[in-house]
């Protein structure tokens, strides 16, 4: 982070006014932390993106075997944790509310906060499946 300042207090000319002291910061960060920024909001568009087309494909086109053999809901829910706990690990991060958290780390933790819940009510559905399937065959014999 690269910080420039500039004083310019008016006191010292006989033709001012009034006694002011102006005081201007410029902050300007590296090129090597704007690039770790942008690296990092792209790895989690990926992130985001994958996990979406995952959930898009296991509950719109039914797999199955997604939902029970991979333990997706761990894995959304552990992203739902960790793509802040990134960008707060970023060097001189700002506080939130900055462009890039409006375009970046917002619409990705709605969008895995929304796979997250989706997996959890199929999960609970294919359980609820597998149990009535259960206890019908059971009633059966």
């Amino acid at each position: 982070m690269k910080v420039r300042y500039q004083v310019n207090p008016t006191c010292l000319y006989d033709d001012a006014a009034g006694c002011d002291l102006v005081i201007q910061l410029w902050v300007t960060r590296t090129g090597l932390v704007k690039f770790c920024v942008f690296v990092v909001f792209g790895i989690n568009w990926f992130v985001t993106i994958a996990l979406f087309s995952l959930t898009g494909e296991s509950l719109l086109l039914n797999r199955h075997n997604i939902l029970e053999s991979t333990d997706i809901f761990a894995v959304c829910f552990s992203a739902l944790f960790a793509l802040p706990s990134v960008r707060s690990l970023l060097p001189g991060v700002p506080g939130y509310g900055c462009a890039l958290d409006l375009l970046g780390i917002l619409p990705n933790m709605i969008i895995i906060t929304l796979c997250t819940v989706f997996f959890a009510i199929s999960r609970l559905r294919l359980r609820y499946r597998h149990r009535a399937a259960a206890a019908a065959a059971a009633k059966d014999q």
